[in-house]
């Protein structure tokens, strides 16, 4: 194997899944790695991402869009909240927020508090009309966009399956809209787009991404008496690689040896023409 003096500085990598729209992630972007609770056309779906904020009954009017609870009070003063006197003090309810009504297995997502200038709000606004007076209800918080800051065009590996996907929407705390759904009990990894894709599908010329260095592997078993000359046999010592590099260029590595890293700054590897078994790894 050729030896890279920058290789000296490698610190991080990532195991590549090749994509004809969606560059390499860099590790240092990670968000959140985790598995997927729930399946729905076209989501990620994870409660596990989310801790419990508050839990009360519904009490009030039953209205279209909105919670009611009576003996609640949404807004919390800092003073407040550190007084500890109050159930739920110090864990304040925002947008994006999931709102479970636990008595009919339902759930929606938090869009605000009603009337959010005045110190005392019973109300919160809530993007379905799944909460009539009388139902148990769990708001849950601290997850894709509340606390980890989850945007549309970050990338998602789908890491059970080997494929790769753009965030579309942010719907809630627990609930992304993607490119191509992972069904329930994925294991998935989220990093911040690198850099920012302008949606799903784009690709950007290259300049301003991060480049990294390409380990060229397979899992595919070499031995030492593969005859190169047979007729209709691929020799699996050598393949072919489409790459994107840091300056924009789309190069095709033609015969290029497994075992071996590439000679230039990547930020995409193609998944056309398919590399059978890639075990490519990103070095950062």
């Amino acid at each position: 194997m050729s030896y890279l003096k920058n290789m000296v500085n490698v610190v991080s990598s990532v195991k590549i899944i090749p994509s004809d729209t969606i560059y390499i992630p860099n590790p240092s972007l990670l968000i959140v790695s985790s598995v997927t609770t729930g399946g729905q056309a076209g989501s990620l779906i994870d409660s596990g991402v989310t801790t419990q904020i508050r839990q009360f009954t519904t009490d009030g009017a039953s209205v279209n869009g909105e919670i009611n609870c009576t003996t609640d009070n949404f807004i919390l003063s800092s003073t407040q909240a550190q007084s500890g006197n109050i159930v739920g003090a110090g864990q304040f309810i925002k947008a994006g927020n999931v709102a479970n009504n636990t008595t009919d297995g339902t759930a929606g997502a938090i869009l605000g508090i009603k009337t959010p200038d005045s110190s005392v709000s019973n109300t919160l606004l809530v993007n379905n009309n799944l909460f009539p007076t009388g139902k148990a209800v769990d708001i849950r918080g601290n997850g894709f966009v509340s606390k980890l800051g989850v945007s549309v065009g970050d990338i998602v590996y789908n890491d059970t399956d080997s494929t790769a996907t753009l965030v579309t929407a942010v719907k809630s705390d627990e609930d992304l809209s993607v490119g191509t759904a992972l069904p329930t009990g994925k294991n998935y990894t989220i990093y911040a787009a690198n850099p920012p894709q302008a949606g799903p599908g784009a690709v950007n010329s290259g300049t301003g991404a991060q480049g990294c260095l390409v380990y060229v592997g397979t899992s595919t078993s070499i031995k030492q008496d593969v005859d190169q000359s047979a007729a209709g046999t691929d020799d699996p010592r050598f393949v072919n690689v489409k790459v994107r590099t840091v300056g924009g260029q789309v190069i095709t590595f033609a015969n290029f040896p497994v075992g071996e890293v590439l000679p230039v700054q990547v930020v995409q590897v193609f998944a056309s023409p398919a590399i059978a078994n890639a075990n490519l790894i990103a070095l950062w």
